[in-house]
């Protein structure tokens, strides 16, 4: 059974690396990798600006490494505690006081969190899906997971 799983997973990783074979879509895959963690720097730069933090984007890249080091820790749900403490960890390393470095962890993951459940609603009610969908399989797929 062990060894079954293993093999399955194995396979997958295999057909995972199928893009290292296609140097297009590696860099396309790399170019939105590349601009999507550019987007979540300068976010984290606007909250400086906007909070009054003297702080540059290159600090910005620093909290958002710290962030993703941060996300490893096992945490509750949605990261709470362990996003507030290793951004205020890596801010307050940077300079910044306690209080405004919690104040800035704070904001930021409740913008963030609030602006992509906003953004999943909208995505949900465009694609008609409704609640009931989304409370588990339905009868079909109950007798095709048996």
């Amino acid at each position: 059974q062990l060894a079954t799983v293993f093999v399955a997973s194995l396979a997958l990783l295999v057909a995972g690396l199928v893009i290292f074979s296609d140097l297009g879509r590696l860099a396309r895959y790399l170019l939105w990798s590349f601009i999507a963690w550019l987007s979540i720097a300068f976010y984290l730069y606007i909250n400086f600006l906007v909070l009054g933090i003297p702080l540059g984007f290159v600090d910005a890249v620093v909290v958002m490494t710290a962030g993703v080091v941060g996300a490893m820790i096992p945490a509750a749900p949605g990261f709470v505690g362990t996003y507030h403490a290793i951004i205020k960890l890596a801010l307050v390393q940077l300079g910044v006081g306690d209080a405004l470095a919690l104040t800035f962890a704070v904001v930021s993951h409740a913008l963030q969190y609030v602006v992509h459940t906003l953004i999943g609603f909208v995505c949900a009610l465009r694609e008609h899906v409704r609640l009931t969908d989304l409370s588990g399989p339905g009868e079909g797929e109950v007798r095709a997971a048996k």
